[in-house]
């Protein structure tokens, strides 16, 4: 298990469960024609270079090299857009356009996610996890616990947000 999490365990399971499929002997030239029609296909390389890491975690339990050659495949850098302050603000500051009072009642905490989201870089799923225990006021931080590591990731407040934070906690 290495200090995996359960869920990298059954992940890892499931993509050699994969590939003994495309290659019943786990044979390197099938495995790498299986790679190419994933790549073909259009898979990314991120996806594709899981089932490397996989062989190789399998050769190692296997204490063989035969895996070690299996080249990687190149990322793609994708661009990456962010918004201006002003364009943050202009997209927060924008007002129901229709709806009853159930909308109003949910606009100020839907505005106060995306602030989350915009000011803090967080992941939306992080956000959504958030309770009031990940909320450190004194050190103006988000403390998230679940995380890749298993060590807690502290992610830094923005001004902006402690207020709008401390009154929806209220």
């Amino acid at each position: 298990k290495l200090g995996r999490k359960p869920r990298t365990i059954t992940l890892t399971c499931e993509l050699l469960i994969r590939l003994k499929k495309a290659s019943p002997t786990l044979d390197v030239k099938e495995i790498e024609s299986f790679l190419l029609s994933l790549h073909d296909s259009g898979r990314k390389a991120t996806y594709i270079n899981h089932f490397i890491d996989v062989m190789r975690v399998y050769g190692r339990y296997k204490q063989t090299d035969t895996y070690i050659d299996l080249k990687y495949f190149k990322e793609q850098k994708p661009l990456k857009a962010t918004l201006a302050d002003e364009e943050i603000d202009a997209f927060l500051s924008l007002p129901p356009t229709r709806g009853g009072e159930k909308l109003k009642k949910s606009y100020g905490t839907w505005t106060l996610f995306f602030s989350v989201v915009a000011y803090s870089g967080m992941r939306l799923g992080e956000v959504a996890h958030l309770t009031t225990d990940c909320v450190d006021f004194g050190q103006q931080v988000f403390v998230l616990e679940d995380t890749k590591t298993n060590e807690p990731r502290y992610v830094p407040m923005a001004d902006v947000l402690v207020k709008p934070l401390q009154e929806h906690i209220k």
